[in-house]
């Protein structure tokens, strides 16, 4: 779930099964850098906290590059999935 022009600080539901799926995201930042083997954006990326009410303290970072969508997760262990190929 992402908008067509993301604010910062905006938190949104992208589930809502109450006790059951509750996910949502924070925008964090709309000028983020990060790569990927399929992407990258250097102070374009929408970066995205996302985390549910039923597992607190646990979250990902996701980040969005302009035309791609998302082109990297980081887990809050560092773990990083990454995209590996885009095609248009």
């Amino acid at each position: 779930v992402m908008f067509r022009n993301p604010t910062v600080g905006v938190t949104y539901r992208q589930e809502q099964k109450l006790a059951d799926a509750e996910d949502a995201a924070r925008v964090q930042s709309i000028t983020g850098t990060e790569s990927s083997p399929a992407g990258s954006c250097t102070g374009t990326c929408v970066v995205t906290r996302e985390f549910t009410p039923l597992d607190p303290g646990n979250f990902e970072l996701k980040y969005y590059a302009p035309g791609i969508g998302q082109i990297l997760e980081i887990e809050p262990d560092g773990t990083r999935t990454e995209l590996v190929e885009f095609r248009h």
